[in-house]
């Protein structure tokens, strides 16, 4: 496992030596300046020579004057360094830096070469102790940062320019939404609809629909928008409308997210017997079950491979992405019991098979929600229900940083079956192939098919 180490990297020693021989004000300005380069906080890296697979990463924050004395790096999405001095409850692992003289704050560790963390810097409350403040109160996302050998996520980075889709609001009047139902106070859901580039409400051939769950996970946090972009553009997609349906915010206190995902049934009746019609009337969408997909990530996850058992009518495909499946009703009293069976248990028979794309992160295996473990066990009762489900792995925890690497696999995959893209490379090979001009290398879909018996396939570590 990753651990803290002391400080001593060489650059920052220099540094602090050059700073410490002057007595000049501007000449010790220069020496930051040109070490910084321009840049708000530094990242020094660095190998390993005692352990190869590891890199040591040294983040500085400038702070010669002092002016932040308890400054902390925070790290978000299960990365903990065992030896943290404090994790809040329900909170993710800090460290507290150490001062070096003359430049500011510093905390080294190591981490696997194959990381992708999410990060920043925070200064704890000097009134009560506990409260926690970005250093930069202008930053509006959590910086991120991917050492060499960590899973490309060439969708989200790749240009397409002047090709972009549309993101327009939808706000249709609904009788059977249950959070207006519940909390007819609060504001009215926000729902917004993404148009692919060149979208043509005349077209013969209707649109593929995705109704998209926890939109701000998706939209602000992933920037699943230019994910889409990029697949579409480049053809590894059809031009799909995608439908972002936002969940109660944590505000809210007469309904909860929870209540919204956990299986609820008159949340799944809003969803088909409200929402997609209004939406089939207003864009040139089908009415395909097989052209339909519903997605979402942890809860809602869960809430959308609900949705697909109790209206396959409706929803012919699922996209989860750390699918809550550990939970049910008597979670808490009852940890033992199997969750997925269940969910299989609680939804009606007779239905047509639904086709599940099911993804979860390698780290995710903390007792008592193994979210790896519980998507295996689902996996394992849905093809056993006659379901297809291909489930994959990435290398990475319970985060959007990774998760917007692993939307676009996930999107070619339930999108575009056909390509039945070697798993072990997957959308990166698509996308290399098409920045070169070049034919990917497809598997023979006549002998393979990803989706078929025994169809649980490995990706990743």
């Amino acid at each position: 496992m990753p651990k803290l180490k002391d400080i001593s990297n060489q650059s920052l020693t220099a540094l602090s030596e050059a700073i410490a021989k002057t007595e000049i004000p501007s000449e010790k300005t220069a020496l930051m300046d040109n070490f910084l380069q321009g840049q708000q906080y530094k990242i020094l890296i660095e190998d390993n020579p005692e352990n190869p697979k590891t890199k040591r990463l040294t983040f500085l924050w400038p702070d010669p004057n002092k002016k932040f004395p308890n400054l902390r790096l925070r790290f978000f999405g299960g990365v903990d360094i065992h030896d943290s001095d404090e994790i809040p409850k329900g909170g993710n692992p800090e460290y507290g830096m150490t001062p070096i003289p003359g430049i500011g704050w510093a905390m080294s560790c190591e981490l696997p070469s194959d990381a992708r963390i999410a990060f920043d810097f925070a200064i704890i409350g000097e009134d009560d102790g506990k409260s926690r403040n970005r250093a930069d109160p202008t930053w509006r996302k959590l910086q991120t940062l991917m050492l060499p050998d960590a899973d490309p996520q060439p969708w989200l980075d790749a240009d397409n320019t002047g090709k972009e889709g549309s993101l327009i609001k939808f706000s249709p009047k609904f009788s059977k939404d249950p959070w207006v139902e519940a909390a007819p106070e609060e504001a009215a859901r926000d729902i917004s609809v993404y148009l692919p580039h060149g979208y043509d409400p005349h077209r013969t051939e209707p649109y593929p629909l995705i109704v998209c769950l926890d939109s701000r996970e998706f939209v602000a946090l992933m920037n699943m928008t230019k994910t889409l972009d990029n697949l579409i553009s480049a053809g590894a997609i059809p031009p799909t409308i995608v439908t972002f349906v936002n969940c109660p915010s944590p505000q809210s206190k007469s309904y909860l997210r929870e209540t919204e995902y956990q299986c609820n049934e008159k949340f799944s009746s809003f969803l088909t017997d409200e929402l997609v019609p209004k939406l089939r009337s207003e864009f040139r969408i089908t009415e395909d079950p097989s052209a339909t997909t519903i997605m979402g990530v942890s809860f809602s996850g869960l809430g959308a491979t609900n949705t697909a058992l109790h209206h396959p009518e409706t929803f012919g495909k699922v996209l989860s992405l750390s699918g809550a499946f550990w939970w049910h009703p008597d979670f808490k009293e009852d940890a033992s019991s199997s969750p997925a069976r269940w969910l299989i248990d609680h939804c009606p028979e007779g239905g047509s098979p639904v086709r599940f794309y099911l993804t979860a992160g390698t780290q995710e295996t903390s007792a008592p929600c193994d979210l790896l473990g519980s998507n295996l066990a689902m996996a394992a009762e849905l093809r056993e229900c006659g379901h297809q489900v291909q489930l994959t792995t990435f290398n990475g925890n319970h985060h959007p940083v990774y998760w917007q690497g692993a939307v676009a696999d996930g999107l070619i995959s339930i999108q575009n079956p056909v390509l039945a893209l070697d798993p072990k490379v997957s959308s990166t090979c698509f996308f290399q192939a098409h920045q070169t001009k070049s034919e990917p290398k497809l598997k023979d879909h006549t002998k393979t098919d990803p989706y078929g018996p025994g169809a649980i396939v490995p990706y990743g570590p």
